[in-house]
Order: structure tokens, then sequence, then C-alpha cells
């Protein structure tokens, strides 16, 4: 990600239009397709679980929260998080299923140095979180 954030630093630096083209990709995030993928996935899990087996689910946390990023893309970044974490919430009666609460969590403070992915004890939050819905 830092990679990844240098390239696009340095593009903006040459081309300060891009980090327009960058908020308006972000912004037109097809929701309408995350919801039919996750629909699917749902309906896949529901065919294949075993009885009255549990499931649990977690929401999505923002990995971008501690980069320094524009406050627009910030702002952008965050909306598209809740938007897909409405989508989550909204089918878990639905479907049946636990949403575990990552997003709401410090789970961003304990990244790897990607600064996305969590670290061991960003991956003891997680499990934390799930072992609650038990």
């Amino acid at each position: 990600v830092s990679d990844a954030l240098d390239v696009l630093a340095q593009s903006m630096a040459e081309n300060p239009m891009l980090i327009l083209k960058v908020i308006d990709a972000i912004q037109n995030w097809d929701y309408s397709a995350f919801e039919e993928q996750w629909v699917n996935m749902l309906d896949t899990i529901e065919d294949l679980k075993k009885g009255d087996a549990w499931v649990v689910v977690t929401n999505i946390y923002n990995p971008a929260a501690n980069l320094e990023l524009p406050s627009t893309l910030n702002r952008v970044v965050e909306g598209i998080i809740r938007n897909m974490n409405q989508i989550i919430d909204h089918y878990g009666e639905e479907y049946g299923y636990q949403v575990a609460d990552v997003y709401h969590s410090d789970i961003c403070e304990h990244v790897q140095e990607d600064g996305v992915h969590p670290d061991q004890t960003g991956q003891q939050i997680i499990a934390d979180l799930i072992y609650v819905h038990q």
C-alpha cells in the first residue's frame, strides 16, 4: 500500500487532476455489484452449511484510517466502507448470520507494515470479536 501511495503521490505531483480521477473512480463504486456478489455468496453458504451451523461474518474496517490521505479522499473511502457495511448488516437477519463489528474496533492500530492487513494483535482482535458471537 505504501508503494502504491508513493506512486499515487508522485503521479499527482506530475498530474494534479489525477486525484479527481481517483475520487471519481471511488465514488462510482458499484454497490449493486457488491450487494449481488454478497447475496450470491450467502446463498452458496446457505446451500452448503450443515444443519444449524452458526455463521459469523465481519464487517469491513477502514484500512486507510491511519494513512495520510487528503480529507476528501478519506471521506469518500469512509463512505464506501459504511455503505458496504450497511449491506452486510442488512442481510444479517434475513440469512441468520451474526456480524462481528471490526469497523468500530481498534484494529487499524494493529496492521502489518503494508498498512492494510491485521498483524498478530489485529488477528486476535478479530478472533475475540467472532468468539463473542458463539
